[in-house]
C-alpha cells in the first residue's frame, strides 16, 4: 500500500446536514432535542453579538458505544476587529482569559435562553497553565463550560482558540456554523 497525501475537499451543506442527521439519530431523543435547541440558538446569539463561529461535535459520542458521560462540542469563534489582541497582554494566559470571558458570555446566553439547561460554577473551567511546564505560554486548557440539561447527557462546550487550525485531525460533525 502506497502512502498518498490527499486533500479533502470542503463538504457541501447537504453532506454536512446528512452527517448531522445520521449522528443525531444515534442519540437518545432527549439528547437530540438538547443539541437541536443549542444549534437553533447558536446563530441567533452570534448574530446578535456581531460574531461568527462554528460548533462541532467531537469525541466519543461520534464513534464509541453509547451512553457516554458527556457530549463534547468545540466552539471556535472568529475574532472581531474590536476584540482584544494578543499584543495587548503580557502573557498568553491573560489573553486566553480575556477570550474565555467572551466565550463564556456567549455560551451562557445560548444556554440561558432555555429553562432546560443550567450552568453552575463548578461546570466552568477557565484557561490555566500546564503545571508541568510552569509557563504562562503553555496552557493545559483553553477553557470549557458544561451545560447540564434537565433531561439527557451533559454537554461540554470546549473553547477552541481562534488561531487554532481549522483542519480537524479527529472525527467531527458540524452542529452549526454562523
Amino acid at each position: 500500500m502506497q502512502d498518498q497525501e490527499t486533500t479533502e475537499l470542503p463538504k457541501t451543506q447537504e453532506e454536512l446536514d446528512t452527517e448531522l442527521e445520521s449522528y443525531l439519530a444515534r442519540l437518545p431523543t432527549e439528547d437530540q432535542e438538547n443539541l437541536r435547541s443549542i444549534a437553533k440558538n447558536f446563530p441567533r446569539v452570534l448574530n446578535k453579538n456581531g460574531r461568527k463561529g462554528v460548533l462541532k461535535v467531537v469525541g466519543g459520542t461520534i464513534d464509541q458505544p453509547l451512553p457516554r458521560k458527556d457530549i463534547d462540542l468545540t466552539f471556535q469563534m472568529d475574532p472581531n476587529d474590536n476584540d482584544p489582541k494578543r499584543d495587548d497582554f503580557m502573557t498568553y494566559l491573560e489573553y486566553a482569559q480575556s477570550r474565555f470571558k467572551i466565550f463564556k458570555e456567549i455560551v451562557e446566553e445560548i444556554a440561558g435562553d432555555h429553562t432546560l439547561f443550567s450552568i453552575s460554577l463548578e461546570d466552568v473551567i477557565e484557561p490555566g497553565i500546564d503545571e508541568e511546564f510552569q509557563s504562562t505560554s503553555i496552557l493545559k486548557t483553553d477553557g470549557s463550560i458544561t451545560i447540564k440539561p434537565k433531561k439527557g447527557t451533559p454537554i461540554e462546550i470546549i473553547r477552541k482558540p481562534e488561531n487554532s487550525d481549522r483542519i480537524e485531525t479527529r472525527p467531527y460533525i458540524v452542529l452549526k456554523a454562523a
